[in-house]
């Protein structure tokens, strides 16, 4: 709960608490790597705008959560959403994974 009230307080965070912030989705806890999901993509669109951090990195992190499971799809895709490129990364990796179908279906 605690991570995902920080996206609350999106206008005092740090570039660094951003960073911490975007490591949680490679956290060994499910509920954590979730939170993480959640706080990025309440912070999203606002972030986006400012420049605080990669976001071919978080990007490059929520597909390989997306692809592997390691987040409820859904949550990945809600979150993917909330960034200016989010739908347009979310169809390219549908195109390319016709295989999988938990992709397509998230």
């Amino acid at each position: 709960m605690a991570v995902w009230g920080l996206s609350s307080f999106k206008s005092w965070l740090s570039k660094k608490q951003y960073e911490r912030l975007i490591s949680l989705l490679d956290d060994s806890f499910l509920q954590v790597r979730t939170s993480g999901c959640v706080a990025l993509g309440a912070l999203g669109s606002d972030v986006s705008l400012s420049g605080l951090f990669n976001h071919d990195l978080v990007f490059d992190k929520l597909l390989k959560c997306l692809k592997d499971g390691r987040v409820n799809r859904e949550t990945v895709c809600e979150t993917l959403m909330a960034f200016p490129r989010g739908p347009e990364l979310l169809l390219q990796t549908a195109k390319a994974n016709k295989n999988t179908p938990l992709v397509l279906r998230a």
